[in-house]
């Protein structure tokens, strides 16, 4: 309701602003977005609870993300590198 309300509030200020004022809670969800149209989508399909949201609960310790090509995608792979490639424990 905030963002519709105020168009000219802008993607970029408004990723800003979550990340840097607002409560690092345990619990939290993402929504990515390139334009506003996008923003609002992802945040309307969050706050509805449908599928493309990205919930989850946030751990202590560093993040990593791994890019390593096709099929390679599954959930706890960069712990399996972490462990037997150093540079990616790094």
């Amino acid at each position: 309701e905030h963002l519709l309300a105020r168009p000219e509030i802008s993607v970029l200020d408004t990723a800003f602003s979550a990340a840097t004022t607002r409560a690092h809670l345990e619990h939290r969800a993402v929504v990515t977005a390139a334009d506003r149209e996008s923003l609002l989508a992802g945040l309307l399909a969050l706050s509805a609870g449908e599928p493309g949201s990205v919930v989850g609960c946030a751990l202590s310790g560093k993040t990593a993300f791994v890019f390593s090509g096709q099929g390679a995608q599954r959930a706890r792979m960069g712990v399996g590198l972490a462990r037997v490639f150093p540079v990616f424990a790094r």
